[in-house]
């Protein structure tokens, strides 16, 4: 038993030093080559179906952020933009049963985004400018 450890030892170490040294066991372990990490960005852009949000007139947030939303939704051209407004808890269940997700809203401002058909809500948390809401909605 002993020596057919020996010989498994052996042949492992055979496999990492082959081609190495002179004779067999001798010089440094061989490598497999590591994946070269590309630098910069990331050149793929997730664009999202739907983005939008829902707000009350009444809320002295949603107010103050209505400004820099506007400025934002005058940028952006290639995605459907949702404002919930007024008649808010219908208009969710529009949204929810139309692309099949589960927006849901427990304070105002909510803002989402909903990437495909099917898929989970993500909800913005971050401050409410429109820099920061339209890198987020690239993200």
């Amino acid at each position: 038993m002993v020596k057919s450890l020996k010989n498994a030892y052996q042949k492992k170490k055979e496999r990492y030093t082959k081609g190495k040294g002179k004779g067999k066991g001798k010089g440094k372990p061989t490598r497999r080559p590591q994946k070269k990490k590309t630098k910069g960005k990331n050149h793929s852009i997730k664009k999202p179906l739907v983005y939008g949000h829902v707000y009350s007139d009444q809320c002295g947030h949603c107010i103050n952020m209505q400004q820099d939303w506007d400025k934002m939704c005058g940028e952006i051209k290639d995605i459907e933009l949702r404002d919930i407004g007024d008649n808010y808890e219908n208009e969710v269940t529009k949204v929810n049963t139309e692309y099949n997700t589960d927006l849901k809203y427990e304070g105002f401002p909510t803002i989402f985004k909903i990437g495909k058909r099917g898929t989970p809500t993500e909800y913005y948390y971050g401050e409410r400018t429109g820099p920061s809401m339209k890198q987020w909605l690239y993200a």
